[in-house]
């Protein structure tokens, strides 16, 4: 047993003897106070959420901005297109 008292497991290679096999000898500890979630223990999920919220405003408007200028753009170009788009150019012209 080790000092942190974690058990200490040995696997060995069967026929150890054998020419074609290598001698392996793999230990594992598997400590009693091991921090198996850090990430949700020191915050993680905590920072992500706190990083996404800062970055909102510099994301969502530009998003926002862009979807309503393709809409704008979209809705213009059906109404050049149609026969009442294309009368009124024509009695510019």
């Amino acid at each position: 047993m080790g000092a942190q008292g974690g058990v200490e497991y040995s696997e060995d290679v069967p026929d150890k003897n054998s020419s074609h096999q290598r001698h392996n000898d793999i230990r594992h500890r598997a400590e009693p106070r091991a921090n198996r979630l850090p990430l949700l223990q020191q915050g993680g999920f905590s920072n992500t959420i706190r990083r996404s919220r800062n970055q909102f405003l510099y994301v969502v408007p530009p998003l926002v901005a862009a979807y309503w200028l393709m809409e704008w753009a979209n809705e213009r170009n059906h109404y050049l297109n149609c026969k009442a788009g294309r009368a009124l150019f024509e009695q510019e012209g």
